[in-house]
């Protein structure tokens, strides 16, 4: 019994795979410049992750801060 959907199966369904082979086919997007967008994703991720590992924990009185709700 197969339950869910396997990896493989959303690989197949990625929204951005598929966008970019369409775009690609129509002759919009060439294969340099998703390599070029690629490239600027990943430097831009591992800036914020360096960011991310430097950065202090926030003060505790900042815990319910962008916190919404009826009651609190």
């Amino acid at each position: 019994v197969k339950r869910g959907v396997d990896l493989l199966d959303w690989k197949q369904r990625d929204p951005i795979k598929r966008l970019s082979l369409a775009l690609n086919e129509e002759g919009w997007l060439t294969d340099q410049a998703l390599e070029a967008m690629r490239a600027d994703v990943a430097r831009e991720v591992d800036e914020a992750w360096g960011r991310a590992l430097t950065a202090g924990y926030p003060p505790s009185s900042a815990l319910l801060d962008r916190v919404y709700g009826d009651k609190l």
